[in-house]
């Protein structure tokens, strides 16, 4: 798929940010990209989910395969696929937010998940509160023969790169284009006290620069669609 633009550049202070984190915003941009790219492969024959599906599959298996060639782990613990850091400290997931994702300043409120979250992201969500929560591996064959309760990352972080896609239909050149605001952000205990809650709470949030793609005429629309309702400021 043909895609307007390059990789926006960052701030220096998202470029820092990110860093510290031992991440890069070329990297997290490449998964957002490759997930645009698969989204609009979907057509009409497919379920009106096809495109958003794909899009998640694509963004997961991007951000995975990007960062393993750094020697994070990629994992499924707690049925929510993750990279995980060589210091088994830092987790990187992904979601989708509302029209809040990708807004400035990084204190401000941020996004409430798209759509509602079973018990164990809200459980990773309050322990990044608590750490003395204990995480559990509980997919990876390597540790089949290893009691689930043993504790694997006794300091582990999980951080979400929240995305937010709109369709801008009157864009200044005229031709349809795709938006996509994202943010990395670390959630904090859920608002809700039953599940399934909402992740609306952040502890930490880094705003990353905003993704313009061409849009494909042919693609149809999916249950993910934002027409227009470009989030203001951005």
């Amino acid at each position: 798929m043909a895609y307007l633009g390059e990789c926006p550049d960052e701030s220096t202070k998202v470029k820092a940010a990110l860093a510290a984190l031992g991440l890069a915003w070329p990297e997290l941009w490449q998964a957002i990209r490759d997930g645009e790219e698969q989204r609009q492969t979907a057509n009409r024959y497919q379920p009106r989910s096809a495109g958003g599906l794909k899009d998640w599959i694509a963004r997961v298996g991007t951000l995975r395969e990007t960062l393993d060639g750094r020697d994070w782990r990629y994992v499924d613990d707690y049925q929510i696929p993750l990279s995980i850091n060589p210091h088994n400290t830092l987790g990187v997931g992904v979601l989708l937010g509302n029209e809040k994702t990708g807004q400035e300043p990084a204190s401000a409120q941020g996004p409430r998940s798209r759509y509602p979250k079973g018990p164990k992201v809200a459980e990773v969500a309050a322990r990044n509160e608590q750490l003395e929560l204990p995480l559990t591996e509980l997919n990876d064959p390597a540790q089949d023969d290893q009691d689930v309760n043993d504790v694997l990352y006794p300091e582990l972080e999980v951080w979400f790169l929240v995305t937010y896609r709109v369709i801008d239909l009157q864009p200044p050149d005229l031709e349809a284009a795709v938006r996509v605001y994202s943010e990395l952000s670390l959630p904090g205990r859920t608002s809700g006290t039953t599940t399934p809650v909402y992740i609306d709470r952040w502890l930490k949030r880094i705003p990353l620069p905003p993704s313009t793609f061409r849009l494909n005429p042919q693609t149809p629309p999916d249950a993910d669609e934002n027409l227009g309702d470009i989030p203001e400021g951005l």
